[in-house]
C-alpha cells in the first residue's frame, strides 16, 4: 500500500485479532527526525573551546548518535503506527512487539510489528431482548419472616457443656498437617467458628459435632479439587483440634424486648412489622433489579459474539489467579474460561459506556461507595480507606458504569412484569447467579 510522506510502504496481514505489520518510513522523514533531535542536542550543548551551539554536529553525531538513531526510531514507529492504526480502524490490547528491521539515516526506517487488537462488536437490536421483570408485593407474612430473620442474626451466646451440635459457636485451637508436616494457614489460636456456617471445610465442621469443651481430637478431611490454595487442593490433612469453649445461642422473642433492642417505639408486633415494611419493600425492589440487571447483562453477552484478545486473558490470569501454572490442566482451562467470559463482558460493558457516552460523577461514585460499605464501619474512615488504592477507585467506577449501562438497555428492551413473593424473588436471585 502506498501512503503519505511520513509512510513509504505497508502490509497488514491479520488472522483474527492477531496482525503482524511489516512497514517503511521515507528516508526523508526519517532523517528529518534525526536532524530535528541533534539540533536539539546542539542547542543546548557545552564543550570547552567552542561557544554554545557551535560544537561541529560531525562530533556530536559521533558521540550521540546511536542514542539519537535509537529515539529517532522508536519516535518514526510509534508515529506511523498510529497512522495505520487509525487508517486500519484498530486497536491494539496490548503493547506490540517490534522488530527493527533497518535502521540507517539516509535510508528507509524499515520494521516488523506483531500484536492483538480490539474485537469489533456489532450493532446490537435491543427490541429482540425481552426480559421478565419481577415485582415484589410484600405480604405481612413476608415482613414478619424478615423480622424473625433479624433475631436469627442477632444470638445471645451462653456456655454449654452440652456435645457441640449446628449452631453452636465453638472456640478452639487447632495445628493442621499435609504428610506430616505443618502448612501455611493451618496453624489457629482461640478460633472462633459457628458450626454450619460454612466458613470452615465441611469434613472439619461435621468433625466437631459430638464433642465437648476441653476435649481434643484429630479431625482427617480432604481439601477440594477447587480450593483456593493450589498446593493443598485435593489433599489429605489432619487436623489436631482443642476445644477451649462451647456455647449455644438463645434468640429474642417478637416482642417489646426486641423492639427496644432494634431502637423501636412500637408497642405491638403489628406496628412494629409496619415500621419495617417501607425498608423492606425498598430491599425487595433493589432484589428484583438485581435479577432484571442479571438477566440483562446475560442477555446481552448471549445476544453479542467477539472474541477476547490472549494477551488480555493471560495478563488476567497472572494477576487474579493464584498459582496459576501449579494448577492441573482441568483447572487451568476452567479459570481461563472464566476469565475469558468476564473481560468480554467487561469490552461489552465499555462499548456501551462509549455507545451510550454514560459518565461517573464523584458524586455517583461516592453513593455507590456508601451502598457497598459493611455496616458498624465509620464513613468517613471507609471512604478515606477506598481511595488510598487508585484499582479499588476504579473497581467502583466501571460498577457504578455498568449500572447505568442497563439501565439504559433497560429502557430499551421489552420488559414483562411479572409478579411473585419474596421468598420466590430470592431463590431466583440466587438460582440466576
Amino acid at each position: 500500500m502506498t501512503a503519505n510522506t511520513i509512510i513509504k510502504t505497508y502490509d497488514l496481514k491479520s488472522d483474527q485479532l492477531a496482525h503482524t505489520l511489516t512497514a517503511a518510513v521515507t528516508a526523508d522523514y526519517f532523517k528529518d527526525l534525526y536532524d530535528q533531535k541533534l539540533n536539539e542536542i546542539l542547542k543546548g550543548f557545552k564543550l570547552p573551546g567552542f561557544r554554545p551551539g557551535k560544537v561541529p554536529k560531525q562530533l556530536l553525531d559521533k558521540r550521540y548518535g546511536a542514542q539519537i538513531l535509537h529515539e529517532s526510531a522508536e519516535t518514526a514507529v510509534e508515529k506511523s503506527l498510529g497512522e495505520i492504526l487509525t487508517k486500519e480502524n484498530l486497536r491494539m490490547a496490548s503493547q506490540p512487539k517490534v522488530d527493527l528491521t533497518t535502521v540507517k539515516v539516509g535510508g528507509d526506517l524499515e520494521y516488523k510489528v506483531e500484536f492483538e487488537s480490539m474485537p469489533t462488536i456489532d450493532a446490537i437490536d435491543y427490541q429482540k431482548i425481552h426480559i421478565d421483570k419481577p415485582v415484589v408485593t410484600l405480604s405481612d407474612k413476608d415482613i414478619e419472616a424478615v423480622a424473625e430473620a433479624q433475631i436469627k442474626a442477632a444470638p445471645q451466646w451462653e456456655d454449654s457443656k452440652k456435645a457441640i451440635q449446628s449452631g453452636d459457636k465453638v472456640t478452639m485451637d487447632f495445628e493442621g498437617r499435609v504428610d506430616g508436616k505443618v502448612f501455611e494457614g493451618g496453624v489457629g489460636k482461640a478460633i472462633e467458628i459457628v458450626i454450619g456456617d460454612g466458613k470452615f471445610l465441611k469434613d472439619f465442621e461435621k468433625g466437631l459435632e459430638g464433642m465437648k469443651s476441653g476435649e481434643k481430637k484429630t479431625i482427617q478431611v480432604v481439601f477440594p479439587d477447587s480450593y483456593h490454595q493450589a498446593k493443598l487442593a485435593g489433599k489429605e490433612a489432619s487436623f489436631d483440634a482443642s476445644v477451649t469453649a462451647v456455647q449455644s445461642a438463645k434468640y429474642y422473642d417478637l416482642d417489646q424486648q426486641w423492639f427496644e433492642k432494634c431502637g423501636s417505639k412500637a408497642k405491638t408486633k403489628a406496628a412494629f412489622l409496619d415500621e419495617l415494611r417501607p425498608l423492606e419493600q425498598q430491599r425487595a425492589d433493589r432484589i428484583a433489579n438485581k435479577i432484571v440487571r442479571d438477566r440483562i447483562s446475560d442477555a446481552l453477552t448471549a445476544a453479542v459474539k467477539f472474541p477476547v484478545p490472549a494477551s488480555l486473558v493471560e495478563g488476567e490470569l497472572k494477576r487474579e489467579v493464584k498459582d496459576f501454572d501449579q494448577l492441573s490442566k482441568k483447572a487451568q482451562d476452567e479459570q481461563r474460561d472464566k476469565v475469558t467470559a468476564h473481560l468480554r463482558y467487561l469490552l461489552l460493558v465499555q462499548h456501551l459506556v462509549d455507545e451510550f457516552k454514560v459518565e461517573a460523577s464523584p458524586a455517583e461514585l461516592e453513593l455507590y461507595l456508601e451502598s457497598v460499605m459493611p455496616a458498624g464501619i465509620d464513613m468517613n474512615f471507609f471512604k478515606s480507606w477506598y481511595v488510598q488504592d487508585q484499582s479499588r477507585v476504579e473497581k467502583i467506577r466501571i460498577a457504578v458504569l455498568e449500572e447505568k449501562v442497563l439501565d439504559r438497555v433497560r429502557d430499551l428492551c421489552q420488559l414483562k412484569e411479572v409478579k411473585m413473593s419474596l421468598d420466590a424473588a430470592k431463590e431466583l436471585l440466587n438460582k440466576e447467579k
